[in-house]
């Protein structure tokens, strides 16, 4: 399954134009708040769980960020 994956992934790149940016970017921007909630949620499971969720908050902050119109 790994090997894969790999695969799809190193098609998509190398197939990779403006389009594929623009949507990655666009789709950034349109589901950050939803992002976002779902990081603190997953803040929240880690902390639960005894572990510093860190990276989950860094990437809740920087999805705030983007909701709140950051680009």
């Amino acid at each position: 399954m790994e090997e894969e994956i790999r695969k799809e992934i190193a098609q998509s790149l190398k197939e990779a134009d403006e389009n594929l940016v623009g949507r990655l970017l666009e789709g950034s921007w349109k589901h950050a708040q939803r992002r976002h909630e779902e990081m603190l949620a997953a803040a929240r499971l880690l902390e639960e769980a005894g572990l510093e969720p860190l990276m989950a908050r860094a990437a809740a902050a920087w999805l705030l960020r983007l909701a709140e119109g950051g680009r």
